[in-house]
């Protein structure tokens, strides 16, 4: 086993999914040894007192969303974004996040079996 290997495979992403984590973000993305952060929208449209969706609509969850993936960028990190299906993940990708989620695999499974 190889720790210096690892450290250099293995990395360390913050979920930001809260209202806390949306008003602490400048901190949680300056800490040290932190690669990048995800972002859960349903979860955090809930935090933000909106219904759960896949792609919000609300301006103040939708700031929240962009605040990260720029945050993430003007520090070099990762931004990562749960979307509902290929076509969300491409327009994320052009919109500058460095990897999209189209959809949990539990999803896939049952589109799957359908």
């Amino acid at each position: 086993y190889n720790t210096t290997e690892a450290n250099n495979t293995v990395k360390v992403i913050a979920m930001i999914e809260t209202r806390d984590a949306i008003k602490n973000l400048d901190a949680i993305l300056d800490v040290e040894g932190l690669d990048g952060a995800f972002i859960g929208p349903c979860d955090l449209s809930i935090s933000l007192g909106e219904p759960p969706k896949e792609t919000p609509t609300a301006p103040h969850v939708v700031d929240a969303i962009n605040k990260t993936r720029e945050g993430c960028k003007a520090r070099g990190k990762i931004g990562m974004i749960f979307v509902g299906d290929k076509h969300r993940a491409q327009e994320a990708l052009e919109e500058g996040w460095s990897f999209a989620i189209p959809a949990p695999d539990i999803t896939w499974m049952t589109r799957a079996i359908a």
